[in-house]
């Protein structure tokens, strides 16, 4: 363990900073060496703030599970959001539920759509069905008392998206319940204009 921990500082050295964060992962489990959760947690500190994305996903992942290291919801949120803004599809996506379902801090619907709806248009699939769900949930338009068309329109898209993709049996069913109730209340005459919308999205995205 102490070899490995040479090798990692010297990585780190030349350039691959997560490798800081393998070094964590000895002192925080006590691999070989004795248990240190906080000289752990400053080591991948100090690749996250000299910008390492792994390192503030390894980071904001610990934070969050709370398995090793003391639970920090906060601080999950706050290194999820660093890496969303440099572009993590899986960064945006779990910033997205947190600040979705008020974790580590106050509930931000508006910005939890916006994160989310981020990863969805560029193909992450995890977000289709949650982005659908926070249309859905939307505040209605003021002077019918109903879902904007537009929103409606998204959850469609959203909606559809999730359906192609999705293999879990319980997201399914939440998936056709709200294609159930969408239908109801949706024209049919967008319908084909909007399916077309969800193949283009879906070719570009293969998986």
């Amino acid at each position: 363990a102490k070899s490995a921990l040479a090798w990692y500082r010297r990585a780190a050295g030349n350039g691959s900073l997560v490798s800081l964060c393998s070094a964590a992962d000895l002192y925080i489990k006590g691999k070989g060496i004795d248990k240190d959760v906080q000289q752990g947690l400053a080591l991948c500190t100090q690749a996250a703030q000299a910008d390492s994305l792994p390192a503030m996903l390894k980071l904001a992942n610990y934070y969050e599970k709370g398995t090793d290291v003391p639970q920090d919801l906060a601080a999950a949120r706050y290194w999820y959001r660093q890496a969303a803004e440099r572009h993590s599809h899986d960064a945006q996506y779990r910033l997205g539920i947190m600040l979705s379902e008020g974790q580590g801090g106050a509930p931000d619907p508006r910005t939890a759509l916006f994160w989310l709806e981020t990863a969805a248009s560029e193909g992450y699939a995890p977000a289709y069905l949650p982005t659908a769900i926070l249309y859905a949930n939307a505040d209605p338009a003021a002077q019918t008392g109903s879902l904007a068309p537009e929103h409606l329109a998204k959850i469609y898209l959203w909606n559809s998206a999730a359906k192609a993709r999705a293999t879990d049996q319980a997201q399914l069913a939440e998936i056709s319940r709200i294609e159930s109730m969408l239908l109801a209340v949706m024209p049919p005459a967008w319908k084909p204009e909007l399916d077309k919308k969800v193949a283009e999205h879906l070719a570009k995205y293969k998986r």
